[in-house]
């Protein structure tokens, strides 16, 4: 499961010249007709393809989607992913300091040759996306994406924090009020897909160094890999406000895959580049493609499918007749694994006597509930790829002592029908720590009853 660079890497690294399969690194990677300048579409990220033949700028590769095109486009030597080797100490500068680490496993995008036997790379799953250094010898081409391991732990003495991170996308300098970016936290990942390659698998947390008027010092913590660096955003120079945020309301826009409005004839159509033209690949017959430009006989289209998309020449006679056209497909939507904190309430065990509110809020409630929620979205997500349609709700009761102690806890509601789901829901809630509140009234029950309703909805067909 290893990866390709910049290809003069030929030379350098024989094991690249071995690996039998490449994988694309970024969505949106162009692909171009053989021997040609002409970019005939796009791939997405994290798809894995046959190697045909190799070039010193370039890899032809073989491209099948069922239901859609094959054929062979080459594909810049740079847009492949690389695992690394070694576990690798972060820096921008081969005599600089350190301001992280990666650990070997940990797929990234060599973006650029440094000189010296070093290459610029970047990291591509998770929402941590470093930039450092790295060497020949320290990376090997993907033949295929690497599922993240739970097994797969740091050793002992790696660092530790506590903090949830704030949903914020937010830049990491080396100095304080400097622009040297060298990582980058992205938003929170909601994707099935980004949630289930998520290296971090949920833990992901972040510590406090030092703290400025206007800027602080931070570590960020994951199971691959650690970074530390210097934030301006007010969200990040103190702990995250104690309600945290709302996870559903957080939820990015679907990601949709749009379909063609023209179906092909029952037999394959020859795919080219121009009319009349030599045919650099075939489209799959009954599919479906949008239209446009024509010449002459010829039609100009384009067909997308789940990983990617190309345009070229068909000859006219190989579309269906309109009146003869199946049933077009729905556009396909990504899947989101929505996890949010729905009502949360906080009342006396026995309101009788008591005239104020209890001291325990709902607000600190909510932050609680919503600290480390991102563990609970990978179990979901891994649900989510086994029952689709998974939904439900699950709605806590705790009653809570004055000592800060679960004395009695009760699920009202469970409409969830995921027992790895509600048992990670469970382990969450054995995690939470009441403060301890002063009785209002000795004489009274000072006890309170705590709701915490959790929402689980499958965003997306």
């Amino acid at each position: 499961m290893h990866r390709l660079v910049p290809f003069l890497l030929l030379l350098l690294l024989p094991t690249l010249a071995l690996a039998d399969e490449v994988c694309i690194a970024e969505d949106g990677t162009p692909m171009y007709v053989p021997g040609t300048e002409e970019s005939v579409g796009t791939l997405s990220a994290r798809q894995c393809y046959a190697v045909m033949e190799r070039g010193i700028a370039r890899t032809r590769i073989w491209v099948r989607a069922a239901g859609a095109f094959q054929g062979e486009v080459d594909v810049s030597n740079r847009d492949f992913a690389q695992v690394l080797v070694d576990d690798v100490p972060m820096k921008l500068d081969a005599a600089g300091e350190p301001y992280g680490q990666a650990l070997s496993g940990a797929l990234v995008l060599i973006d650029r040759d440094v000189g010296g036997g070093l290459f610029l790379a970047k990291m591509l799953e998770g929402r941590v996306r470093a930039q450092f250094i790295v060497s020949e010898d320290e990376f090997f081409p993907a033949e295929s994406w690497p599922v993240p391991d739970p097994e797969d732990l740091p050793d002992a003495g790696w660092p530790e924090a506590t903090l949830p991170l704030p949903p914020s996308t937010i830049s990491l300098t080396s100095v304080g009020g400097g622009y040297d970016i060298h990582a980058e936290i992205v938003a929170p990942l909601f994707d099935t897909t980004d949630v289930l390659m998520d290296p971090a698998m949920g833990h992901l947390r972040m510590e406090f160094l030092e703290q400025r008027e206007f800027e602080s010092k931070i570590r960020v913590v994951a199971r691959h890999l650690w970074v530390e660096g210097w934030v301006v955003s007010v969200d990040w120079r103190a702990e995250p406000a104690p309600e945290g945020w709302n996870p559903m309301a957080g939820v990015p826009g679907l990601r949709t895959a749009p379909t063609g409005n023209r179906q092909l004839g029952t037999k394959d159509a020859d795919f080219a580049l121009e009319p009349k033209g030599d045919p650099f690949g075939t489209l799959a017959a009954a599919s479906w493609v949008t239209l446009d430009e024509e010449d002459g006989s010829w039609q100009r289209v384009q067909v997308t499918w789940a990983h990617g998309g190309v345009r070229g020449w068909i000859e006219k006679k190989r579309l269906e007749k309109e009146k003869k056209q199946g049933e077009q497909p729905k556009p396909t939507v990504s899947r989101v694994a929505a996890v949010g904190v729905g009502n949360v309430a906080v009342e006396w065990f026995d309101g009788e006597g008591h005239e104020l509110e209890p001291e325990l809020t709902a607000d600190y409630v909510r932050g609680i509930a919503t600290d480390g929620i991102e563990l609970l979205r990978h179990t979901y997500a891994e649900a989510l790829a086994k029952r689709p349609n998974l939904t439900g709700e699950v709605t806590v009761k705790l009653v809570v002592t004055p000592d800060g102690v679960i004395f009695e806890q009760s699920t009202p509601v469970a409409t969830l029908a995921d027992d790895e789901v509600k048992a990670a829901l469970g382990a969450k809630i054995e995690s939470f720590v009441f403060p301890e509140t002063k009785p209002r009234k000795r004489k009274l029950d000072n006890n309170v009853v705590v709701w915490v309703q959790y929402v689980f909805k499958p965003l997306g067909q």
